[in-house]
């Protein structure tokens, strides 16, 4: 399975962010989308889920359009974390991550084994067992996120969208979470797309990346912008320089 994007041009209120491009990510492996402030990553992450529709081009899943779906449709085959924190109200942490399970659910329909079963699954996977009880207003921000991943990863979905996931993790947390990405693609099969500026994360995350830039949108292999010259392409800036040796970006 794979998620193809043909021809797509993205943008919002009629605003074009791009030149038309095609790319092909497959189910079963961790991509991550690179490139400066304002380039389109998280309009093309929306974009992908439903949530902005396209300027031009399609997606297409599993040989299915995905605008043609319905919202109920899609939220059973797309699930996405989006920067910022959301309004909670008073849920508790295993009531936010039951969340996730609504688009499998009628407004007169109960929670079931299936639904705690998958709920379980995903606060054990992302680590949230500790404070499952806890009031979600209660967590620290990198708690959060990880909760948040949790409820996504409880929707059980193929493809999962992740809007810079790094954010508010300390490296403890971003340890915990390359092994949860990595488990989630290649144990669970799992078409994992997430947008970044977190460089050093992204080259122990993945094998190839969707360089965006203003020349075009382009998906590279990891090893084809580990230079300075490509990190310079991406970023554009005389104080950024790419160390071989420590295969992480310098600062001059």
């Amino acid at each position: 399975m794979e998620l193809r994007l043909e021809n797509l041009v993205i943008g919002f209120e009629k605003k074009q962010l791009n030149e038309l491009f095609s790319a092909n990510f497959k189910a079963g492996n961790v991509y991550a989308i690179l490139g400066q402030n304002g380039i389109g990553k998280s309009t093309l992450l929306k974009t992908i889920a439903g949530i902005l529709e396209p300027i031009g081009g399609s997606c297409i899943w599993d040989g299915t359009n995905l605008k043609q779906l319905t919202p109920e449709q899609r939220a059973k085959e797309v699930a996405i974390v989006l920067t910022g924190r959301p309004f909670v109200a008073d849920l508790t942490v295993e009531e936010l991550i039951g969340l996730g399970r609504n688009p499998h659910k009628s407004w007169f329909y109960k929670e079931s084994a299936t639904d705690r079963a998958l709920c379980h699954e995903a606060a054990t996977i992302c680590n949230c067992l500790p404070f499952l009880n806890k009031k979600a207003v209660e967590l620290s921000d990198g708690q959060f996120q990880l909760v948040m991943l949790a409820r996504a990863v409880a929707q059980d979905t193929p493809i999962l969208l992740l809007d810079e996931p790094t954010t508010h993790l300390d490296p403890a947390k971003k340890s915990e979470l390359l092994f949860i990405l990595h488990k989630l693609a290649y144990e669970k099969g799992k078409l994992v797309l997430f947008s970044t500026h977190d460089v050093e994360f992204m080259f122990e995350a993945v094998k190839e990346v969707l360089v965006c830039t203003s020349d075009g949108f382009k998906l590279e292999h990891i090893d084809a912008i580990k230079d300075t010259a490509a990190i310079n392409r991406i970023f554009p800036s005389k104080f950024l320089t790419y160390s071989e040796k420590l295969q992480q970006l310098k600062y001059r």
